[in-house]
């Protein structure tokens, strides 16, 4: 992967889970399937069919299943998102990966419950 332009990817302050899981994106009323490959409650690696830029704010959701969905306790997570650096523009036939920090109310119940899902994919990862 190419490194990320931009931004100090040294300063992680949460930690971070590798965690592939399909995302809805929307901004500027268009809606776009992406994926997730790592989460933090303070950001994401996150593979979009749309090119983004630093600064560019998008909102996104995720399902949950399984024991993700038993901890967090809802069927559904979203978030604000700020695109921080740009890993991979997007080009035809291939989606763009952007470094991402989460915007949303870190005093948010949802910021809490991102938290522990992380949480619970690092704990399980941890275990194997």
């Amino acid at each position: 992967m190419e490194r990320p332009r931009g931004g100090n990817d040294n300063r992680r302050s949460d930690p971070r889970a590798d965690l592939r899981r399909r995302v809805l994106v929307f901004r500027a009323g268009s809606q776009w399937e992406g994926e997730t490959w790592n989460l933090s409650a303070g950001g994401a690696l996150v593979s979009v069919p749309v090119d983004l830029e630093p600064g560019d704010q998008f909102a996104m959701g995720m399902h949950l299943d399984g024991a993700l969905r038993q901890e967090a306790g809802l069927d559904y997570l979203h978030f604000q998102m700020e695109v921080l650096a740009v890993a991979r523009p997007a080009e035809a036939g291939r989606a763009g990966l952007f470094r991402c920090r989460n915007v949303t109310d870190a005093g948010s119940d949802q910021h809490h419950r991102a938290s522990a899902i992380v949480y619970r994919v690092l704990s399980s990862q941890d275990a194997a």
